[in-house]
């Protein structure tokens, strides 16, 4: 879908930035020539680079090669595991309880803020945590490092 509306915006002469919430290999594969200028496209992930996270690169390295990977749920179950052994239990309560007092947590990507307090109710629903991103301008893709984006809040 975003790389639909990508090509919409562009064939109307629009050439202004657009973010995309996915690889940028994706906005090209999909989107074609016409989308694939003044894209930031996050979730790009690039293996082996200098500024990337000791853990998400061996997290990488145990899947197939060649493969594009954004790793939602490695990070997911990496939470799910800091905040139990933080609980130092494995009592739903417990865990719910420890998940709600802490303020950061560990994730694939370096270190998450607890947040979505007010957005959504539930304390800590939404982490915040640093994400790879890179640009493509005439189809080149860029790769920009990492940055991480304001606590939801």
């Amino acid at each position: 879908m975003q790389t639909g509306i990508m090509k919409g915006v562009r064939t109307l002469g629009n050439q202004k930035p657009i973010t995309a919430t996915m690889p940028a290999a994706d906005v090209l594969a999909m989107g074609g020539q016409i989308a694939a200028n003044n894209i930031i496209a996050t979730c790009t992930y690039t293996p082996n680079k200098p500024w990337n996270p000791p853990l998400i690169d061996e997290v990488y390295k145990r899947g197939k090669a060649g493969r594009r990977w954004f790793g939602m749920t490695p990070n997911a179950l990496w939470i799910l595991a800091q905040v139990i052994q933080a609980a130092d239990s494995l009592d739903p309560d417990v865990v719910k309880a420890k998940w709600e007092s802490m303020k950061t947590v560990s994730t694939i990507w370096g270190e998450g803020v607890m947040s979505g307090n007010e957005t959504f109710g539930l304390k800590g629903h939404a982490i915040t945590h640093p994400l790879p991103y890179a640009k493509i301008v005439n189809g080149v893709i860029t790769d920009r490092g990492w940055v991480t984006p304001q606590p939801t809040p």
